[in-house]
């Protein structure tokens, strides 16, 4: 009776052994899945900083081509005013 108790232990042992070392299989296939999720994420994180910083740039200078346009069509229809009032103040 004391041998089946022992040998009863010893099984419940090493079925808990390979619970355990399952369980930590598991946990490491988890842990790379994660590894590969986050540097995945961080790629991708990388690519939308570097297509921002593409788009500011660009923005950025579509930004000062419209400024140096409104100010060069600004000049000119200050100029035409100019050439349409000056006839008529030099007339009088």
């Amino acid at each position: 009776m004391f041998e089946s108790v022992i040998s009863q232990s010893q099984q419940f042992m090493a079925n808990w052994g390979k619970l355990w070392q399952q369980q930590l299989e598991r946990l490491d296939a988890a842990s790379q899945e994660a590894a590969r999720l986050q540097a995945e994420a961080a790629a991708r994180t990388g690519e939308v900083i570097d297509e921002l910083a593409t788009l500011g740039k660009a923005s950025l200078d579509y930004a000062n081509r419209l400024s140096a346009e409104w100010r060069h069509a600004g000049l000119e229809a200050w100029r035409r005013g100019a050439e349409t009032i000056a006839p008529a103040a030099t007339d009088g």
